[in-house]
């Protein structure tokens, strides 16, 4: 109903990243779970339930095409219309629609808990890379009885003049595979692992951001698994600073959902050095400073001059800049006037979108701790 959104590229920044995230964790549970009781249903839909189920299915579509995958599903409601289904039935369905089996690939997903990351190195001798699969934990690496689960992956490997290649796929350990000189793989972000690239062939990618290689998905899939890599124990040899210099080469991103990502990876980075010296999370807060400083100064005042003509991604863009722009002068000075007028009872010109990050810079520009910023929020939206 409304294309403009882009609501799938809105999915990879927000659900799809909340499944990774939770599901990385050695607590989370399976999307299909037995229940023996009306109570325990609710305690299972949780983000589990909605984002790596949503994501699941979003594979699945992708790779049956999106197409077949709505006529299984047509088969599916027509076969079990006014009745009960089970799980299987619908696996059913989609085979008989795409002449795949959906439910071999499916299983796994939905019966077993986690999702792996996907460890490249590289043979440039022979043009192959070599593939192996290990289930990823956000607290290091998984010990063997917590790898035993072998998820069956479709690479969607990307190249500049070969397309995307969506039958690729790597259901073992470990396998090799013909490659071109510059690929991605996880075309889209539309399958649920994360890739753990060599170094330099993330810099080589960070060359490809804007040559119309890489879409803004493929972006926000290069930022997001790096920085879940780095703040992994054993995850990658990359470090926060190689992480750091790679979000240095974003510098003339002009993509919401990119920025997006952006900012909540270095908000967990953040978070990881919150009890270090003063000193330390200074320099991150300048160090975004100056990452955002190119954009700001092109947009100048539009960050904070909402349009009735702006679409709803343009007003969520701005509202994002404006919320992380603390120390950016220009925005330091506006937020003062707007707060002053607001105060005076004129509240008609602080746009709802900024009002919190307008309260927020203020406070804190009094030297208030971050709780009692919110504590003070809380209070005035009262």
């Amino acid at each position: 109903m409304h294309p403009d959104w882009d609501v799938w590229s809105r999915f990879v920044v927000q659900g799809y990243q909340k499944a990774l995230d939770l599901d990385s964790n050695r607590g989370s549970h399976p999307i299909e779970v037995p229940v023996s009781s009306p109570s325990q249903i609710t305690q299972i839909f949780d983000d589990i339930t909605y984002n790596k189920g949503c994501s699941v299915l979003r594979m699945i579509a992708e790779y049956l095409s999106v197409e077949v995958f709505i006529k299984g599903v047509r088969l599916y409601l027509e076969r079990h219309a006014f009745g009960s289904a089970t799980t299987n039935d619908l696996w059913d369905s989609l085979s008989t629609a795409s002449s795949k089996d959906v439910k071999a690939i499916m299983e796994t997903w939905t019966k077993d808990v986690g999702y792996p990351v996907l460890f490249v190195t590289e043979h440039k001798a022979s043009s192959t890379i070599e593939i192996t699969q290990r289930r990823f934990l956000q607290s290091g690496k998984a010990l063997p009885e917590n790898d035993e689960v072998l998820y069956p992956v479709y690479l969607k490997i990307k190249s500049p003049k070969g397309g995307i290649s969506k039958e690729r796929k790597l259901f073992s350990r470990t396998k090799r595979f013909i490659i071109g000189h510059t690929y991605k793989l996880n075309a889209g972000q539309t399958g649920l692992y994360r890739v753990s690239y060599p170094l330099d062939r993330l810099y080589s990618l960070s060359e490809q951001l804007y040559t119309g290689f890489l879409i803004p998905d493929d972006r926000v899939g290069l930022i997001s698994d790096l920085c879940a890599l780095v703040r992994c124990p054993g995850g990658t040899k990359a470090r926060t600073s190689d992480f750091l210099n790679f979000l240095l080469r974003f510098e003339d991103e002009t993509d919401f959902f990119v920025w997006s990502q952006i900012l909540t990876s270095l908000h967990s980075v953040k978070i990881a050095w919150m009890f270090e010296n003063v000193a330390t999370r200074r320099a991150l807060d300048l160090f975004q400073l100056r990452l955002m400083t190119k954009l700001l100064h092109k947009l100048d005042e539009k960050i904070w001059n909402f349009k009735p003509t702006d679409s709803y991604n343009s007003q969520s863009f701005k509202a994002l800049l404006f919320a992380n722009a603390a120390g950016y002068d220009p925005v330091q000075a506006v937020s003062s006037l707007l707060f002053d007028r607001f105060m005076d009872g004129d509240y008609d010109h602080l746009n709802p979108n900024i009002r919190k990050a307008v309260f927020s810079h203020v406070l804190a520009g009094e030297n208030l701790s971050e709780v009692q910023v919110n504590i003070l929020y809380s209070d005035f939206a009262k």
